[in-house]
Formats: structure tokens, sequence, C-alpha cells
């Protein structure tokens, strides 16, 4: 199990480099037979992929997905949404996943069902589709698979098959109450109703969840640009995804992260988008921009270790709710949970860090606290700011609402002419960020 686990992790975290499109592949990889996907992009496939619109590579390689608001269609109602993309772009990320399918080596008369789990989605293809192509927006529990070479007429009036639990479910979606940010992310609204989550909130559990057993809650096909079609799949709980197919069907197998690797993390970039936190003195300088800075900065680092899965809650100046990053974190079962930030006053001369956790979870206290401990060491000693000391975080809503050890770091003040200076300061950033997830693993243990 071990090893599967180490094998599913490597071909997760291959997917952050097919992206970069910089890496040719003379010949394709093979793995373990019982392991996700026998092949991945080469470097033409993955070019096609980071300048597919709607997919796009941000710094770090990363792909972006920069989808329109009208491409993923809310399919509550049971009718499947037909929409071509509109070129209004919204910033949403996605992660790609184990995974392009379509070369001979790849597909065969029947899949082997030792490859895939309990709960998976299927898709007759259509004949003449080409490559396919999974990519992850896991913080809406959304997937999107694009097929190349295809027609939306032989795809729009396709409903997926759903496995799960040995039960198949091959109609209609039944209702199900989403979390109000996934029900507008669906719609293309800019925020949920604060209604709507009250009422969601007030729900009894059991409505929450599908009465069938279904895993999945919404779907839609659109046509892209570049003429591939496009499945939009909202599942009901959070999975990780991976590719297959066979002469006859996509396959994609989902899994629950637990399942895949063994430690999991969160990095939350806070603010973005709309919400820009606070500001430097001469308002030049937003929070979000260095919180995100700081942020992609540990990605560089995580991105080159393959024994913890770091999720994060945006890669890009998104607005991304409060309500999501928490249920990030807790539908995953992450291990930790680490939230950037920066502070302000309204003079110069007050600067510092300090490290927020919640002091009245008896549950996670323990833990916190020493993570917290751990976290404002490392930052004031590597960038020279002023020891703040821990600060009760209880009151915080990512603190306040995920159920694993969280902290809140605010690494220093925008509004203090020192601190700022060295928050502008990339290279200081760098070594502060690094050594923060150096501390994040020696405390995980790993």
């Amino acid at each position: 199990m071990e090893d599967k686990k180490k094998e599913l992790r490597k071909i997760a975290g291959s997917s952050m480099s097919i992206m970069a499109g910089t890496l040719a592949f003379a010949a394709l990889f093979s793995v373990y037979k019982p392991e996700p996907l026998t092949i991945m992009a080469n470097a033409e496939s993955a070019d096609r992929a980071a300048s597919r619109p709607g997919i796009t590579s941000d710094a770090t390689g990363t792909a972006v997905d920069d989808h329109s608001k009208d491409v993923v269609m809310e399919n509550i109602n049971k009718d499947v949404v037909v929409e071509e993309e509109s070129s209004e772009e919204q910033n949403l990320e996605a992660e790609p996943a184990v995974v392009v399918a379509g070369d001979e080596s790849s597909s065969s008369s029947a899949i082997d069902p030792a490859l895939l789990s309990d709960t998976y989605v299927k898709i007759p293809k259509a004949a003449g589709s080409g490559k396919a192509l999974v990519t992850d927006n896991y913080l809406y529990r959304t997937v999107y698979l694009d097929i190349d070479n295809a027609s939306l007429k032989d795809y729009k009036n396709i409903i997926p098959v759903r496995v799960k639990k040995d039960k198949t479910y091959d109609g209609d979606l039944e209702n199900v109450l989403l979390p109000p940010y996934i029900t507008a992310f669906l719609s293309g609204a800019d925020s949920s109703n604060t209604a709507n989550q009250e009422d969601y909130d007030k729900a009894d559990k059991s409505e929450k969840k599908s009465k069938t057993g279904d895993p999945l809650a919404a779907f839609s096909v659109s046509k892209n640009e570049d003429g591939s079609v496009r499945f939009s799949f909202t599942f009901n709980r959070l999975y990780v995804p991976a590719l297959y197919e066979d002469n006859d069907y996509y396959y994609i197998n989902l899994q629950k992260p637990k399942d895949v690797y063994d430690k999991i993390i969160v990095i939350d970039a806070g603010h973005g988008g709309k919400d820009p936190g606070s500001y430097s003195l001469d308002g030049d300088v937003a929070e979000k921009n260095i919180n995100l800075k700081i942020a992609n900065f540990m990605k560089d680092y995580f991105d080159g270790q393959d024994n913890i899965k770091v999720y994060y809650t945006r890669t890009t100046d998104s607005t991304t709710y409060l309500r999501s990053r928490a249920d990030l974190a807790n539908e995953l079962d992450a291990d930790l949970f680490v939230s950037i930030h920066n502070n302000a006053f309204y003079s110069d001369g007050v600067d510092g860090s300090e490290v927020l956790y919640n002091q009245k979870n008896k549950e996670t206290i323990t833990k916190s606290r020493k993570l917290a401990e751990l976290l404002l060491k490392s930052v004031t000693e590597t960038c020279g700011t002023r020891y703040r000391g821990l600060q009760d975080g209880s009151g915080i809503y990512v603190i306040h609402h995920t159920n694993m050890p969280s902290v809140l770091v605010e690494v220093g003040y925008l509004t203090d002419t020192s601190d700022l200076a060295k928050l502008n300061d990339d290279t200081e950033m760098k070594k502060c960020a690094d050594n923060m997830c150096k501390t994040i693993v020696d405390f995980l243990g790993v």
C-alpha cells in the first residue's frame, strides 16, 4: 500500500511539470500496472494544454484554469447544459491531474478493472476523438475533461455513467444541496448569497447528501475555442482524479485524498482578487500580493517534494471565499492548515512578526501552538523581524472553522518602513518561505 501511495504521489505530482512545456520526452513513461495512467504528456501535448483557452500556465508552471463564467453551468435540475465559452475570464485555479491519454500505448480493448477504485465516471468515446486531458479545480470539487478532435454534437446528449461501490448510476442527477459558494461558481455569479449560506448552514445534514450515493452533483458539456470538447464535473465531495481510457470509454477514477497521500497540508494565501487586505501607508503595496508571493515561493519549494501533498487556496490573484478555504482543508482531512498574511497599522514604527492559532480548540491546541512557535521562530530568525509573540486566532474564520492544527502567520507590517523593505525583497521572502517549508516538513516528521 505504501509503494502504491508513493507511486500515486509521483504520478499526481508530475502533472505540475507537464504544463511547463520545457520537457521533451523521447519515450513514453510506463508505470506499475495498477497505478494511474501509463503515459504522460509529451512536450507538444503539454504546450497545447498550456495554450488551450481556459488553461494557462502561471510563473511556477502550474496550470491555472481561467475559464469563463459561462462555461460551467449549474446542472442541479437534471438538464445537461451546453454552453459556448465566452471571452470574459474569471481567475479560478485548476491543477493538472495525472494525465494526458490517447496514445496507442494508453488504450486497450478493455480497461483492466484493477486500475479503477470503487468510484469513477466513464464517458463513451465518440468516433475520431483524440487525446484527453484532465484538470482539477479542487476548491470547487470540479474536474474538467478536455477531448481533442471531438465534435460537440457527438457528446452534448451524453449522460456520464457513474459508479460508486459497485452501484451504477446512469440516469439523471439527483437534486443535491451544495455549499452556496459552489452554486455561485457553477452559475458564474461573483459571490454567494448570504441568505443561501444561512439556509445551507441550517439545513439538516441528511439533505446535504445525495440520497442515492451518486458521486456526481452537476455536469456540463461545452466547446473550447481550439475545437476540443470540455466536460465539467462537479462532485459531492473532493476527490483526486486520474484519467484512463480504453477503446470505448474515457474513465475518470476518483479517490479520497487520504487514500492517495500520506501527508496533506493546505497553504492559504490570504485575501486576493476583490479583497486586497491591508495596504502600505502610501497605498502602493496591497497585502494580497505579498501574501501570494510568499505562498507561491512555498509552492516552488513543495513542488520539489514527493512526500507531502500540498493544496493551495489560490495561486493567482483570484477572489476566494473564506468558507471554501476552510472547507477545502476539512474535506481533504489535511494534516495542517497554514494561512499567510501581513499586518498593518495607521502609522510607521509598529513592526514585527506574529503567529495566531486557535487557543480554544482542545483537540488541536497543543499541535497548533507548537507549529505556531516553530514558524514564528523561523520567520523572525530568517527575516530579522521583531518577535511579537503568539496570539489567539480563535476568532478568525479560517482558524476557527478548520478541524486540524491551523495557524495564521503575520510575516510583517506593510506600514513599517523596515518590514516593508523586507516584504518587497523577493530574495528575502524566498528565504523566509523556504525556511517555513522546512519547518513544516520537520514538524510533520517526513
